[in-house]
């Protein structure tokens, strides 16, 4: 959810996941500086393809790296697994997405474009809905125990 804050900011997504990636950076136990990421995958314009803030990581462009900049090996097993968090946090927000966009019957029922008009519109409304609706039910589980003869 820390990446959707940064969303609901008004951040692009390349930047709000580079901010996460340089956080990460900082309070990871190897402290390594997030200067070397900046320099080499900064975030940059999608249709001019020029330099966008000077101090700004692109962070899908560190998700996609094979990181031939990393010199240090603790440098890179920690980025690596920096990448691998990333990729996570990227998921979860799809994941996210797609069912705001299932409950809200965005999708099929009503044409993808919809959902391209409203993303469009809105690319990340506030608290989902789908985390405030109502759940009315009883909830039951079931145990099954299963006894077998000794094999001699």
């Amino acid at each position: 959810m820390r990446l959707l804050a940064l969303l609901q900011r008004g951040m692009s997504p390349a930047h709000a996941i580079g901010l996460r990636a340089e956080r990460g950076c900082t309070t990871a136990a190897g402290t390594t500086s997030s200067s070397p990421l900046r320099d080499n995958l900064p975030l940059r314009d999608p249709e001019s393809n020029e330099r966008v803030w000077l101090r700004a990581l692109d962070g899908f462009a560190l998700i996609d790296s094979p990181l031939p900049f990393v010199t240090r090996p603790a440098d890179r097993t920690m980025l690596t697994e920096l990448q691998d968090q990333l990729r996570d946090d990227l998921d979860a927000l799809a994941d996210l997405v797609m069912c705001e966009a299932t409950h809200c019957g965005w999708w099929p029922a009503h044409g993808g474009e919809r959902l391209a008009r409203r993303a469009q519109r809105e690319p990340v409304p506030g608290e989902p809905t789908f985390i405030r609706t109502l759940r009315s039910g009883q909830g039951s589980s079931h145990r099954t125990i299963m006894a077998f003869a000794p094999v001699a």
